[in-house]
């Protein structure tokens, strides 16, 4: 037997409407504009159309330019507890850490060295073998020395001076560890204090967007 569980409209002109592969004078007798192209429903006689919203994916590394041209890395983190967007830029030659929770950008050494990877050259290896990496990443370990940071905690009091207020709550010491380890690519677990994963995940989109840098081809379609 057969049951009725509800009525689908149809999309005009498509395979199953009546109007269909009719010409002109067919259409003419149905009281149908010839020029209509359909591709519309009719639902209680108003006349709707399906919008696409693209939605970029979650916890996916994006290359991009941002509206000023410049190359980005980005990802748009998604866990139960998290949602938040990090961006890792190269600016005049130099990169840094987009977070709404930090008043300015931060060079991104300092990230990786508030992260416990103090040395230039394991920041460097853990993004690549490639010699063009260390050139590229040259200006931003120089503004690194230049502030005189060279441990994790003065890396982290650097940070801590770049909380903003909402981003700070009630907590007066270790804000930035707090922001890195809880929002900063926040779909990368810290477990028991171990920014290991994170580390390499930074490094794998900083690897990501100095190789668009050096070749354009390699740029996200999104």
């Amino acid at each position: 037997p057969s049951f009725t569980i509800g009525y689908m409209p149809i999309m005009l002109r498509s395979y199953a409407c009546v109007l269909n592969g009719k010409d002109e004078a067919e259409l003419a007798r149905y009281g149908e504009c010839p020029l209509d192209p359909g591709g519309y429903f009719i639902v209680k006689g108003t006349e709707k159309v399906i919008l696409i919203q693209e939605q970029l994916s979650k916890n996916r590394i994006i290359i991009d330019t941002d509206n000023k041209g410049r190359v980005t890395a980005s990802v748009t983190s998604s866990t139960h507890e998290v949602k938040s967007k990090t961006v890792i830029c190269m600016d005049k030659e130099k990169i840094y850490l987009h977070l709404n929770q930090f008043t300015k950008p931060i060079p991104i050494i300092v990230v990786m060295k508030a992260m416990g990877i103090e040395t230039d050259q394991e920041v460097v290896q853990m993004v690549g073998r490639d010699p063009r990496y260390g050139d590229l990443l040259y200006l931003s370990i120089q503004e690194c020395a230049t502030e005189r940071i060279y441990t994790q905690q003065q890396a982290l009091q650097y940070m801590d001076d770049k909380v903003t207020y909402a981003g700070a709550g009630n907590i007066k010491d270790g804000r930035s560890k707090l922001i890195l380890r809880d929002v900063f690519v926040a779909h990368v677990p810290v477990n028991n204090g171990n920014f290991q994963p994170k580390c390499i995940y930074t490094a794998v989109m900083l690897r990501r967007m100095l190789d668009a840098i050096l070749n354009s081809d390699t740029f996200d379609d999104k």
